[in-house]
């Protein structure tokens, strides 16, 4: 079992990352890399899985390097914390009760896991201080770091999700600082 703030890392990348597709025994877990390094999968089934979990490499003309992981168990896990899927959806509630201690990995994994999306034309890659998802996670997370650290975002409905923005030079600043505290799992390279 990994450490606390490991497994709340991981559960912030899977949460920008991460799909849950099927149902049953067919549960399988779509992380969705870009062009990003692939090394971040090891990492995460290193420190999450079991030695069983079956995964696989697809490389998308339209996502980039996507990795499909199979393991009922895993995608059940996560269920709860509002990894989103196509049968539960993707409720943060959970969220709001997380403690400053574990909030922080959870949130430099969302950092870490978010990506401009693929066909957005607008915004640099490298911006870390707008991320993406859907507008319920995104609100849930821009709650969470009002209410840790006082910095204030701003979320926007966009076509097929949502973005959360930093806009204040300063704010973004103080926020690279605070997730820099947390260590990243994400090899060098990666998202």
């Amino acid at each position: 079992m990994a450490p606390a703030d490991v497994q709340m890392y991981w559960l912030g990348f899977l949460t920008a990352a991460g799909h849950i597709w099927g149902q049953g025994s067919s549960l399988t877990l779509v992380v969705t890399l870009g062009e990003e390094s692939r090394d971040s999968i090891e990492t995460l089934i290193a420190d999450l899985a079991t030695d069983h979990v079956r995964y696989e490499f697809c490389r998308s003309n339209i996502l980039g390097w996507q990795v499909y992981l199979r393991d009922e168990a895993l995608c059940k896990a996560l269920f709860p914390w509002g990894v989103p899927s196509a049968l539960q959806g993707d409720d943060p509630a959970l969220l709001d009760d997380l403690p400053k201690e574990l909030a922080g990995p959870f949130i430099r994994g969302y950092a870490d896991g978010s990506r401009k999306p693929p066909h957005s034309p607008n915004g640099r890659k490298d911006d870390r201080c707008v991320w993406y998802g859907s507008p319920e996670i995104l609100t849930g997370i821009k709650s969470m770091i009002q209410r840790l650290w006082g910095i204030s975002g701003v979320v926007s409905k966009k076509p097929g999700g949502a973005e959360l923005r930093f806009t204040s030079h300063g704010a973004c600043r103080t926020l690279q600082a605070l997730l820099d505290a947390y260590p990243s799992r994400a090899p060098a390279g990666a998202p």
